[in-house]
């Protein structure tokens, strides 16, 4: 299957593991018969489509300048942000995506929606989406008042928690890059918060249980819209 591969700016990932066109890469004998589980060493990680290799970059490998290859493996696992193959072969190079502050913001918003069921968040990401309201003070003042939700949901339900978890981070990501377009839009730190806000709300909807029913690659096509 054809995948896509992130590494930092030398070909290099987590343990000093070099990449470069040609090379087959393998998990360990030993680790490998262990059961598959992402965020470990018992599998390689990697992407289904550029994009969302270019979205979650800032929650993941928080790769800066990253070098971007496609990679040829059997996915064993996944959870619908990234997958886990046991082997990659390196085939060739892509280009990673270009993406704006506000489509960044859309995904975590978008992903937040498909998770969290408050009427009122609902209201906000909709509006925040249409461009009717993309205010600070009403992604603030929504965001505080999940945050209150989530406090009282955390301590009974933890899928629950994960999902208001995701809401307040989507306000929070919106509200600074509504911030950021109105008077920081030359700071690039505001636009990265946003990005690696935003990657963290998509890692927090796919820890939630209804994760599997979750296309993430369609919400991050939506988010181009």
């Amino acid at each position: 299957m054809k995948l896509y591969k992130l590494t930092d700016a030398d070909g290099y990932t987590y343990n000093r593991q070099h990449w470069e066109i040609g090379q087959t890469v393998s998990v360990d004998a030993k680790i490998s018969r262990d059961p598959p589980k992402l965020c470990t060493s018992r599998v390689l990680h990697a992407y289904t489509s550029p994009l969302l290799a270019a979205l979650m970059n800032p929650a993941h490998g928080d790769y800066k300048n990253p070098r971007a290859y496609t990679v040829s493996g059997d996915v064993v696992v996944s959870d619908g942000t990234k997958v886990g193959c046991l082997t990659l072969t390196v085939t060739g190079t892509f280009e990673l995506p270009t993406l704006t502050a506000s489509q960044r913001v859309a995904f975590g918003v978008l992903t937040a929606l498909a998770v969290y069921s408050e009427e009122s968040f609902h209201v906000w990401g909709k509006n925040w989406l249409s461009g009717a309201d993309r205010s600070a003070a009403a992604a603030y003042a929504n965001a505080a008042a999940n945050a209150a939700a989530d406090a009282r949901s955390a301590a009974t339900n933890a899928a629950a928690h994960y999902a208001n978890s995701a809401a307040y981070s989507a306000n929070y990501a919106a509200a600074h890059a509504a911030y950021s377009a109105n008077a920081y839009a030359a700071y690039a730190a505001t636009a990265y918060y946003a990005a690696s806000a935003a990657a963290h709300v998509a890692n927090a909807a796919a820890a939630n249980a209804n994760a599997a029913a979750i296309d993430f690659e369609a919400l991050a096509q939506e988010a181009l819209k």
